[in-house]
């Protein structure tokens, strides 16, 4: 194998164990900010943790941050509760430092 070749195996593993932890972080901020909205919202236990689940496919899979924190604000309205849109980024910013 050559010094390139080594070289190049490296940084394809540097990026896959950095991808790997990117990912373990996003699925640990939405878990923790899931709960902290569940929360909330006055969900039982049961509920909390479908809406973790939720919380944690939206980031990771489907909308990301941004899609996800619409429906929040959606939710947090249907049961009148008020927390802003920059509030609720603080929030999700703090588990992310958390995670």
């Amino acid at each position: 194998m050559t010094d390139f070749d080594s070289r190049e195996k490296a940084f394809e593993k540097k990026f896959e164990m950095d991808e790997e932890m990117r990912f373990k972080i996003a699925s640990r901020t939405a878990r923790l900010f899931g709960l902290w909205v569940a929360d909330k919202l006055g969900l039982t236990r049961n509920e909390a943790e479908a809406y973790v689940g939720l919380a944690v496919e939206s980031t990771t899979v489907k909308s990301g941050r941004d899609g996800f924190l619409q429906k929040v604000e959606k939710d947090l309205q249907a049961k009148n509760v008020s927390l802003s849109r920059h509030h609720l980024e603080r929030e999700w910013d703090a588990f992310y430092h958390n995670a």
